[in-house]
């Protein structure tokens, strides 16, 4: 039987009073362990995305596993993950060369790698740099967000080109995000995308080095395909994010278990209603975000309790899901009474969430059940 009430003794003995993060640091070791482990195999390079954690402290849990490429989702947390002792760094969106202070900065500094999916953002780039930066070509296979399209093979060609053309700017290869497999729910729906993504690629980078490219790399960066998959082949480099913490999200997709989440949010019990079996959380959107899956049951799901056992997060429980999130409330239903009934006011209880990435990027910092507290970039002004 799940015990919430050993939970909630544990994260009081932290001192936690208010809305909290907490990192499960024994398996976000096993985590990123086990996807470097991987990619070793499969001889292909690991570039974590860092904006899940964006956090120096986890990224040294990198470092311990022998990882030394990061992916970033802004200049400014390159420019963070830099302080920090990374070197070599990707920033996986499409350049804004807005920014061309910082991107010379860093160039400066680092390996910088930049994205590029338009001609006229290369001219600029090449306009403005005054360092060398190695350039990825975006390509969209099917997700379109971001990206020349797979089917505009002359596009890809001339963009190329012009990159090997200018002074500063080094071409890489092609580089994409598969985020199509989020809607997947099974291996074979997501090894399915991938073997489509990956063909297109190939065709896009035949193309290249048929005509005159010298090099072209191929980057792919999803953490469902990186989960399920142990064969790389044809892939140069991996860049998963979510992977580090996972989540619900994840888990219904099939990347994970619900037992390899390794945050959650401890949250005070404010509310308990026996006769329709809820408890209402200190714990909304501002603390979760407001993602939200759909249960077997068509019912909306924001998050679903754990407990902690044996210094460890112990898994979801389908009986104890977070149902409805406003800015400060959450309605937690419990449709177990013996779940219930071990619950009072003032109880803090431990709650996973949907999307990790949105929830963790909503703190300050992670607190692990040691106590130790692990800082996070800054919060944007």
């Amino acid at each position: 039987m799940p015990n919430l009430t050993q939970t909630s003794t544990l994260l009081k003995s932290l001192g936690i009073t208010r809305p909290t993060l907490i990192l499960d640091h024994q398996q976000t070791l096993l985590n990123i362990a086990s996807m470097a482990h991987k990619a070793q195999n499969a001889a292909v390079r690991l570039r974590p995305h860092g904006k899940t954690h964006q956090s120096a402290a986890v990224g040294k849990l990198c470092h311990m596993q022998g990882i030394h490429t990061i992916t970033a989702s802004s200049l400014d947390m390159a420019l963070y993950f830099a302080a920090n002792g990374w070197d070599d760094i990707t920033d996986a969106i499409p350049v804004n060369t807005l920014e061309i202070d910082k991107i010379n900065h860093l160039a400066s500094k680092i390996k910088l790698n930049l994205l590029v999916d338009h001609p006229a953002a290369v001219s600029a780039l090449a306009a403005g740099l005054t360092h060398p930066v190695r350039i990825w070509l975006e390509a969209d296979l099917g997700y379109k967000r971001t990206g020349v399209s797979y089917e505009n093979l002359d596009q890809a060609l001339a963009i190329a080109q012009q990159i090997e053309q200018a002074e500063q700017m080094r071409f890489v290869g092609l580089l994409t995000h598969a985020g199509h497999t989020y809607v997947e729910r099974s291996v074979a729906g997501i090894t399915a995308v991938y073997q489509q993504v990956l063909t297109r690629l190939q065709v896009m980078q035949n193309h290249l080095l048929q005509n005159g490219i010298a090099r072209c790399a191929i980057s792919i960066g999803d953490t469902p395909a990186c989960s399920v998959l142990n064969d790389f082949t044809g892939v140069d480099e991996i860049r998963p994010g979510n992977f580090v913490f996972y989540d619900l999200m994840q888990a219904q997709i099939g990347s994970c278990t619900s037992d390899q989440i390794s945050v959650a949010v401890a949250c005070p019990v404010i509310g308990l209603y026996p006769e329709r079996q809820t408890a209402v959380i200190h714990g909304g959107g501002v603390h979760f975000a407001k993602d939200m899956l759909t249960d077997d049951h068509g019912r909306a799901l924001f998050g679903q309790l754990t407990t902690i056992t044996d210094g460890t997060f112990s898994g979801a429980l389908p009986a104890a899901t977070l149902t409805s999130v406003s800015q400060e409330h959450g309605t937690l239903t419990l449709t177990d009474p013996t779940l219930f009934n071990q619950l009072s006011l003032g109880d803090l209880v431990l709650v996973l969430p949907v999307h990790s990435c949105m929830t963790a990027d909503l703190y300050s910092s992670y607190l692990d059940l040691d106590g130790q507290r692990y800082g996070r970039i800054p919060r944007q002004p």
